[in-house]
């Protein structure tokens, strides 16, 4: 598949589409002050292992996370923190 960031396989294009979805959706529903509803460890188990920071920070993609993780934070919340929010 044809994208910005370059050529690549189709199923890698899916996750990045899909892991894009659920951090919009999170940050839409935080603006407004609702539950997001999304699958917490589905987005964590399908996105997280698939992530490379060396890439997703060296390139801008997303910012470092800025602090740290809360004591027994949930699935969504670890995904969150390494998008940057």
């Amino acid at each position: 598949m044809h994208h910005t960031i370059g050529d690549m396989p189709g199923r890698q294009l899916l996750v990045q589409l899909v892991a894009d979805c659920v951090v919009h959706s999170w940050d839409l529903a935080t603006a407004i002050g609702v539950d997001p509803g999304l699958d917490t460890e589905l987005a964590y188990e399908f996105y997280v292992p698939r992530m490379h920071e060396d890439v997703m920070y060296a390139y801008g993609w997303f910012k470092p996370p800025a602090r740290p993780l809360p004591e027994g934070a949930t699935p969504l919340q670890r995904l969150i923190r390494l998008v940057g929010r």
